[in-house]
């Protein structure tokens, strides 16, 4: 018969070591059952979050905001370089602006040296345009097409003063329907006449600015479409400092317009867009 061992006969380094060896395994079982409920917990059915939904204003006021900045009473004034392209030529000239809605405008080139190639001045729709190298002082209607005769840019002097005070004109037609929506993170709103649309504006709704705006001819395709960047704070209102336009009628141009030394004006001088006639100059009447 086989002697039993007890506890009592075994070297007490054996027992210490027997009790060690359970009291790691049950800590072994502790971790793994741990691990495991955490394990479990992933991957339990978890009610998914909801995203928090960006409140969107209607179109109508996003456009009221816009037609704030500028409150036609002011007048802008800066250098600038503008640089015209079109499918043969590219022109780049630097000028004196001043501008002022609803449709006041004067430019005038700055020569290196000499004489200024061109003056020109809008007032109550009146255009005056002064030629000094070549003697003529041509007056006319400020029509689209005579605005197109000196600068190339076949728009209308509504447009014309919104786009270079860096803001987007907007077209006033009866029977203007607003949609606006979402695009990837800028506010899109888009204006219709009946069932076509006529123009779409893209708004930072964050910083409260105008991006881009399009507007399309009456078979849809897009008329002109200008861009505005490097914005920055002049007086109370935030305004680009560089636009780019591309005109697709009648043919295909595109200018950019880079500001500097950008001045808000709350009142100008009675004849800043009178451009006067020259002494001993007789004027040529444009229709």
């Amino acid at each position: 018969m086989k002697n039993k061992i007890s506890e009592q006969h075994l070297h007490p380094a054996c027992v210490v070591t027997s009790t060690k060896g359970i009291h790691m395994k049950k800590l072994a079982y502790i971790v793994l059952f741990t691990l495991m409920a955490f394990v479990f917990a992933d991957c339990a059915p978890q009610k998914p979050v909801e995203p928090i939904k960006r409140y969107i204003p209607p179109p109508e006021d996003v456009l009221k905001k816009i037609s704030m900045t500028s409150n036609g009473k002011e007048a802008m004034t800066a250098t600038a370089r503008i640089t015209i392209k079109t499918a043969k030529s590219t022109y780049s000239q630097n000028v004196a602006i001043a501008v002022k809605k609803p449709a006041s405008l004067r430019i005038e080139t700055i020569p290196l040296f000499g004489t200024p190639d061109l003056l020109l001045s809008v007032d109550v729709h009146r255009l005056k345009v002064f030629l000094p190298k070549e003697g003529h002082f041509y007056v006319g209607p400020a029509t689209r097409q005579n605005i197109f005769l000196f600068s190339r840019l076949f728009l209308n002097i509504d447009e014309a003063v919104a786009i270079l005070m860096g803001t987007p004109p907007l077209l006033q037609q009866t029977g203007m329907v607003l949609k606006g929506s979402m695009e990837k993170d800028l506010y899109r709103i888009n204006i219709f006449t009946g069932e076509r649309l006529i123009q779409s504006l893209w708004i930072d709704l964050d910083q409260g600015k105008v991006l881009q705006t399009d507007v399309f001819n009456e078979t849809g395709e897009i008329y002109y479409r200008v861009e505005f960047d490097d914005y920055n704070l002049f007086g109370r209102i935030n305004r680009p400092q560089l636009v780019k336009i591309i005109i697709a009628e009648p043919q295909k141009i595109s200018a950019s317009i880079k500001y500097s030394n950008i001045q808000v004006l709350s009142q100008t001088g009675e004849n800043l867009f009178d451009l006067p006639v020259p002494p001993g100059i007789m004027p040529i009447t444009i229709e």
